[in-house]
């Protein structure tokens, strides 16, 4: 609640303190926003000199709340009681705003401070479990499996904050890029999280693994300290790995084993356009050459998108993928549509732009002044650590129009480095909330 905190701060020092207020048809009572994100809102309601928070949640909780009805909204004022002691101290584990440039701006994400219903319970599920777990036995396992933007980054660190407040030590293993990201734009300190763990009664949470292996390890090293729990959030087709389903098989066996199955980043058609290209890699790519163990390679991969990619319920319409020329006139056009979009994010990068170096294609020098105004994290394609585990608003990948070549028509028989390239296009495929541009380089 660190947004009503900095409001509160604001109000006492007579500067402006809120979103506005919310003209809600049928409520006359002056209700104001607080908006720590897009998808994060608490509604508050001055009363004799206090603020009294009314209702809080997504973007949808202003319309939940005017649909109540006025003796429904005069009872909740009434039945309010005073915040509990300390409600106004900082957090240790978030940065609180700098209250000179708290402003309406949708920079942050609201991934990180709110959970869905459906992860909100799985979150109670394993919240439980570890506190149940006995400290003398092995650690408890959980794995939340999950595809590309369902929401297992904010399930572990809303489990971390759970934590400390339980006073157990986390331990949040993540990705550089991702602990970046956190500090830089959702004001998560994650230094406070990132403690080793080698305490009996610690627990473990390990984001986004890059292998099965780095799984396997923070188990047995929990064993040998006497950690309460390992708690692994993963997308198995993240893992450009042969023979895949045999990694999956050697991992421990999980105590909980969850599937989320609600994609809160990308937009459907957008997703739908993205996962038929990593299909389309599945169905007629193979590091192997015996047409038998091809089909049944295949067949493995057909299910785990099954559950990964096209099982996916996405909670967010629109969206476009297209594949063009990279010309001048063409990536001009794309930056002027992305430029003029009334929402383009300001605080962090709205564009992430991926060179296909390992085929010669760098484009940064020509594409700088076209983007100009648009900020942008530029990276090689190849180097999927770099922008693993963000999103962005658009994505442009400058891909060899051999390589797009490649994998339309498909391969068998390819070497390891090939095979991981084309499974690692799930990675970059699954980054944009609302558009995929692929320009293709001669």
């Amino acid at each position: 609640m660190k947004v009503v905190r900095t409001a509160l701060k604001r109000r006492a020092a007579g500067l402006d303190w809120h979103n506005g207020k919310k003209a809600l048809q049928g409520v006359r009572e002056n209700v104001y926003e607080l908006r720590y994100t897009h998808s994060c809102r608490v509604l508050v309601q001055p009363k004799r000199g206090t603020l009294v928070i009314v209702d809080l949640g997504d973007h949808d909780v202003t319309t939940r709340y005017a649909e109540l009805a006025p003796r429904r909204r005069v009872q909740l004022i009434a039945d309010s009681t005073p915040a509990p002691q300390g409600f106004a101290d900082d957090h240790p584990l978030f940065d609180e705003f700098d209250e000179g440039t708290f402003t309406s701006t949708e920079a942050l994400h609201g991934w990180a401070e709110f959970l869905s219903d459906e992860q909100l319970a799985l979150a109670d599920l394993i919240h439980e479990a570890m506190l149940k777990a006995d400290r003398d036995a092995q650690p408890m396992i959980a794995y939340v499996r999950g595809g590309a933007g369902t929401g297992k980054t904010a399930l572990l660190l809303s489990l971390a904050l759970r934590l400390h407040d339980a006073g157990i030590k986390p331990d949040f293993r993540c990705s550089p890029s991702v602990a970046k990201y956190l500090s830089a734009h959702t004001h998560v300190n994650v230094k406070r999280i990132q403690r080793n763990a080698t305490s009996p009664g610690d627990v473990i949470l390990v984001d986004d693994p890059q292998s099965p292996s780095l799984v396997t390890a923070a188990i047995a090293q929990a064993g040998v300290a006497g950690t309460r729990a390992v708690v692994v959030g993963f997308d198995p087709l993240q893992w450009p790995l042969k023979s895949l389903d045999a990694h999956l098989d050697a991992m421990p066996r999980p105590d909980i084993d969850e599937v989320m199955r609600n994609c809160y980043r990308q937009s459907a058609a957008l997703a739908r356009q993205s996962t038929a290209v990593v299909r389309r890699v599945h169905e007629r790519s193979s590091f192997r050459v015996d047409p038998v163990k091809i089909q049944a390679e295949r067949r493995i991969l057909a299910d785990l998108s099954d559950q990964y990619l096209t099982g996916l319920q996405f909670t967010r319409p629109g969206g476009r993928f297209r594949v063009r020329d990279s010309t001048v006139a063409d990536v001009a056009e794309e930056a002027g549509r992305l430029r003029g979009r009334p929402d383009l994010w300001r605080d962090l990068p709205a564009l992430l732009i991926l060179e296909d170096r390992a085929h010669d294609v760098t484009v940064e020098s020509v594409v700088k002044k076209l983007r100009r105004g648009i900020k942008t994290q530029t990276s090689a394609l190849e180097d999927v650590a770099s922008y693993r585990g963000l999103d962005f608003q658009s994505v442009w990948i400058f891909m060899h129009r051999a390589f797009y070549e490649r994998v339309q028509d498909g391969a068998t028989g390819l070497k390891g480095a090939e095979w991981a390239s084309l499974l690692n296009l799930h990675i970059p495929l699954t980054r944009a909330r609302d558009e995929t541009i692929v320009f293709l380089v001669d």
